[in-house]
């Protein structure tokens, strides 16, 4: 997504952030113009993030982040075998997340 960009962020740390703002922002899981991402718009209604979600969870490749926007807890819990095998934890009822990780692998 970051190719598409109008403006890049600024270093690598900001990345998670900026991404996590122009989909809460745009209230798409897509938001990329149509020329990159075709839409079938018989089933868009369902990459609508509109109401926002208490939890948003982003399975990507990407490096494992954690990020609050607008009352939004947004998790990447990152590509399992090459994170180490980490994972993430949520905890409804506190609204948390914990960083969690096999051991002996």
């Amino acid at each position: 997504m970051c190719r598409n960009c109008v403006r890049f962020p600024s270093s690598s740390l900001d990345i998670p952030t900026h991404f996590v703002k122009t989909v809460l922002s745009q209230g798409h899981l897509a938001p990329l113009p149509l020329y990159v991402s075709p839409v079938y718009w018989a089933y868009d209604y369902t990459l609508r993030v509109y109401p926002v979600p208490d939890l948003l969870v982003i399975a990507d490749k990407y490096d494992p982040f954690t990020v609050t926007n607008t009352e939004c807890l947004c998790i990447n819990p990152g590509s399992f075998p090459r994170s180490g095998f980490a994972f993430k934890v949520f905890y409804p009822s506190s609204k948390t997340v914990e960083d969690s990780k096999l051991q002996g692998f």
